[in-house]
């Protein structure tokens, strides 16, 4: 599951971030971190390359559990990532016990950025969250247009992603595209 992410990583140099997805059932895996660390250990990449990414709800569901996984990859480098953030029933008393690098707003809200009020408080709220827990300056939201990216950037995320700033492509494709090869 995560080998063919650290070799890409060999392959571009660990200035290049790659996020993979863990599914719940991945997630729950006590071989995890071993298997985790081993990939990376056999192709000659650190767990710094890489950005793990669990969804809200998966991590709500045994959180002493998921916060010693998350401590035993984080001391081994591993990042963090909450996907689809805002959708599940996180605790706030819960959410400040993980080894967070980033909060990935669900794209439901930012969906309705432009012409809902309602979306626009919660993306806010949720970006002014993610600074006051010092989520690592990474607050991420999705820029599907033009005036959603713009809006994002007012609203203070730091990072973003979505089809405006580009299309999920092949490893070759994006290698070229961004100068990686």
């Amino acid at each position: 599951m995560v080998r063919e992410p650290c070799l890409q990583s060999a392959e571009w140099g660990e200035r290049v971030k790659i996020a993979v997805n863990l599914s719940a059932r991945q997630f729950t895996d006590p071989h995890l971190p071993d298997s985790l660390i081993a990939a990376c250990e056999q192709v000659g990449v650190s767990g710094t390359s890489l950005t793990l990414k669990i969804t809200e709800t998966a991590l709500m569901r045994d959180v002493d559990a998921h916060v010693a996984t998350m401590s035993r990859l984080r001391d081994a480098g591993f990042r963090f990532s909450i996907d689809d953030f805002g959708t599940g029933y996180s605790s706030l008393a819960y959410l400040r016990r993980f080894p967070l690098d980033c909060l990935k707003i669900d794209r439901g809200f930012t969906a309705d950025l432009m012409d809902s009020a309602d979306a626009r408080s919660i993306v806010s709220a949720t970006i002014a969250l993610a600074h006051n827990l010092a989520v690592a300056g990474h607050r991420r939201g999705r820029g599907e247009t033009a005036e959603q990216s713009r809006l994002l950037t007012e609203l203070g995320a730091d990072l973003q992603q979505g089809y405006y700033h580009g299309r999920p492509v092949p490893p070759s494709e994006f290698a070229r595209t961004w100068g990686v090869d």
